[in-house]
């Protein structure tokens, strides 16, 4: 395996999002560094009156709008009745919301390195 691909953010176009085979998105691999990074810009911290203890807590919105800025870079396919739907951050963030089969693939495709792989090496086999 090339590891260059690991330091480079690697993309890959994952086609037929939700079985529509016109659809397209190219999503970018995250590594474990920048996953970390956008898991500690999603936590919240509040101190626990208690025992005084400072509280991590995952705000969910934040972290699905920080992951999906991160890996999707571009889509293909997406219209909103007939008007083209391009990928910017707004719409990018709106689909998260409201697309469970979007934020699943967002979830699990960029911070999977198999999976990128794999659909890297169709892609190849395609062309």
């Amino acid at each position: 395996m090339d590891i260059s691909k690991l330091r480079n953010g690697f993309q890959v176009w994952v086609e037929g999002f939700a079985g529509d085979s016109a659809t397209r998105i190219l999503v970018r691999h995250i590594n474990q560094d920048e996953f970390e990074i956008i898991v500690k810009g999603a936590t919240e911290h509040t101190i626990d009156l208690k025992n005084h203890q400072r509280v991590g807590r995952l705000n969910e919105d934040k972290y699905h709008e920080l992951l999906v800025d991160a890996a999707v870079v571009d889509w293909e396919g997406f219209s909103d009745s007939g008007a083209p739907f391009p990928c910017t951050p707004e719409n990018r963030r709106w689909l998260m919301k409201v697309s469970t089969d979007f934020r699943s693939m967002v979830k699990d495709v960029p911070l999977t390195l198999e999976k990128a792989l794999a659909l890297e090496k169709d892609d190849q086999i395609k062309n």
